[in-house]
C-alpha cells in the first residue's frame, strides 16, 4: 500500500508522462501546419525544423537588417517586393508566410519544392529561374501572375500553367518540355520564350493572338504554319530547328525581326519586306 510520499511520486510520474505526450503532440501539430504560421514562428521556433529553413530565415533577417524576429516580421509585412536571388535558398517554408507579396525574385538558388508558394496568391511577378525545379503544380494557384520566369530548370510537364490566364510574359527556355498544349489558354501572353526545349508541334499557340515576341530557338520544329495565326508578332527566333518552308510568315506584316540560322531552308528568301527583316546567318 502506497503512503503519501508514494502517491505523490506516482502522480508526478503520470503528470510528467502526460506533459511529455501533450508537448510532443503539440509540436507535431505545429510542424505539420508550419506553412500557416507567422514569420516570427519560423524565426524563433520553426527554423529548428531543418538547417535549410534556418538558412532561409537568416537570409530574410539580413534583408530586414535586424536580428529581432518580431521587428523583422513587421518590416517584412510592409514590403510588397522581395529580392532573394543567389542566396543558396532551398527551403521556402519561411517565405510562405509573406502572403502580401506581389513581386518575388528567387532566381539562382537551390529550390526544388514549390509547395510553400501556394499561399502567395497576390504575386504578379515571380522569378524562379536557374533552380532545380521539376514539379510546378503548386503555382497553379497563383492566378494573378503577369510575369513568370521558369527558365534553366528541369521541367517537363507544364500543365499547371493552364490556369494562369493573366500572364503577359512567360520564360520557359532551357528545360525539357515537349508538350505545350497547356499554353493554349494563355491568350494574354505578349512575350514567350521556349528556346532550348524539345518542342516539335506548335498547334497549341494558335490562340496566342496577342503575342509580340516569340523565341523558339533550338527545338525540333519543322512546320511553322501555326505562326500565321499570330497577327501581332513583331519578332520570332527560329534558329536551329528543322524548318524548310517560310511561307506561313508571309501574312505577318508586323514582323521586324526573323532569325533563321541553322535551318534546312529550301530557299533563303525573306517572306516579308524589307529583306533585312530576316537573318539567315550568325
Amino acid at each position: 500500500m502506497l503512503g503519501k510520499l508514494g502517491w505523490r511520486s506516482a502522480y508526478r510520474k503520470v503528470g510528467a508522462a502526460i506533459a511529455v505526450s501533450l508537448g510532443t503532440a503539440i509540436a507535431l501539430g505545429i510542424y505539420r501546419y508550419a506553412s500557416l504560421e507567422s514569420f516570427t514562428y519560423w524565426c524563433a521556433v520553426g527554423a529548428k525544423v531543418s538547417p535549410e529553413a534556418r538558412h532561409t530565415v537568416q537570409v530574410l533577417l539580413q534583408q530586414t537588417q535586424t536580428s529581432n524576429c518580431y521587428h523583422a516580421e513587421r518590416k517584412l509585412s510592409t514590403q510588397k517586393e522581395l529580392y532573394l536571388s543567389q542566396a543558396q535558398i532551398s527551403d521556402l517554408r519561411p517565405v510562405a508566410t509573406l502572403t502580401h507579396l506581389t513581386y518575388l525574385d528567387l532566381n539562382s538558388n537551390q529550390i526544388s519544392n514549390l509547395q510553400p508558394l501556394k499561399s502567395l496568391t497576390q504575386l504578379k511577378y515571380l522569378d524562379l529561374s536557374s533552380n532545380k525545379i521539376a514539379e510546378i503544380s503548386p503555382i497553379a494557384n497563383l492566378t494573378n501572375l503577369k510575369t513568370l520566369y521558369l527558365h534553366d530548370n528541369e521541367i517537363t510537364n507544364i500543365a499547371a500553367l493552364s490556369n494562369l490566364s493573366n500572364l503577359r510574359e512567360l520564360y520557359l527556355n532551357d528545360n525539357y518540355i515537349s508538350d505545350i498544349t497547356p499554353l493554349e489558354s494563355l491568350n494574354q501572353l505578349q512575350e514567350l520564350n521556349l528556346a532550348f526545349n524539345q518542342i516539335s508541334d506548335l498547334r497549341a499557340i494558335k490562340s496566342l493572338t496577342q503575342l509580340k515576341k516569340f523565341n523558339l530557338a533550338f527545338n525540333q520544329i519543322d512546320d511553322i504554319t501555326p505562326l500565321k495565326s499570330l497577327p501581332e508578332l513583331r519578332a520570332v527566333n527560329l534558329t536551329f530547328n528543322k524548318i524548310g518552308d517560310l511561307s506561313p510568315l508571309a501574312e505577318l506584316t508586323n514582323l521586324t525581326g526573323i532569325y533563321l540560322e541553322g535551318n534546312p531552308l529550301s530557299q533563303r528568301t525573306c517572306p516579308v519586306e524589307p529583306e533585312i527583316t530576316c537573318s539567315f546567318e550568325l
